[in-house]
């Protein structure tokens, strides 16, 4: 058997480990390809051993690079993916990814290509699935800086510090977060606050203890557009 992988959207903690997995349960030869869904279209693959699958399965240095798509795959884009998949004699293709790789893969799949998805993305926004690989270590990086500023709020009581989490339009991220870390505030997009009733919980809340710590989700706001993250505007 032949398995061709991709990652597509944003990078994880765990990609290595997939890649490990899925070659461990197959015993399948793999192709893998750079650079998300634009590598399936410029046929940017490589075979690799498993020895680099065994040597790199938890190492943090990236064994396939992700990507991002700007734009939706026309028909032509789909034609050259499956010209692309056929040539490497691939029985099927996984992708790891959000709910825009998987809606990728259901229009692939129409064109007679094997598709498997695997939920891989911290915003834990898969529909049918309750764990997407990467939402766990999401959830442990932001306990620590919460932990950092519960130390720092100790030594210069009385401030209120904010984290805008990353998520899209899934709070999913945010109130997990929230729950686990102990922070006082979730900022959700399914809840959103009055804002005198934010207010007002914030002079509660900083009258009984040293610190208030908020955890917003990125698409908390009316301005926010997926993709965003970092981009600068001209």
């Amino acid at each position: 058997m032949k398995i061709g992988l991709v990652i597509s959207g944003g990078d994880v903690s765990g990609m290595n480990n997939f890649l490990f997995q899925v070659n461990r349960m197959t015993d399948a030869e793999i192709v893998i390809f750079n650079g998300g869904i634009n590598g399936l279209i410029d046929n940017c693959a490589r075979e690799i051993s498993t020895r680099d699958l065994v040597d790199f399965s938890i190492s943090p240095v990236p064994l396939v690079s992700s990507g991002r798509k700007e734009d939706k795959c026309k028909k032509f884009d789909y034609e050259k993916i499956v010209k692309n998949i056929r040539s490497k004699k691939l029985d099927c293709l996984i992708m790891g990814g959000g709910d825009g790789s998987f809606q990728f893969l259901k229009n692939l799949s129409r064109y007679g290509i094997n598709c498997y998805g695997i939920g891989m993305t911290i915003d834990n926004d898969i529909a049918g699935n309750s764990y997407t690989v990467g939402f766990s270590t999401a959830c442990e990086q932001v306990i620590a800086e919460v932990a950092k500023l519960r130390n720092t709020g100790r030594g210069l009581p009385g401030r209120v510090f904010m984290i805008e989490l990353l998520g899209g339009y899934c709070g999913e991220l945010t109130l997990q977060a929230a729950l686990k870390s102990n922070a006082d505030i979730a900022l959700i997009p399914e809840a959103i606050w009055d804002i005198d009733e934010l207010a007002a919980r914030i002079k509660c809340k900083i009258k009984q203890q040293n610190s208030v710590i908020i955890l917003c989700s990125e698409g908390y706001t009316k301005e926010y557009t997926p993709g965003f993250q970092g981009r600068l505007i001209p």
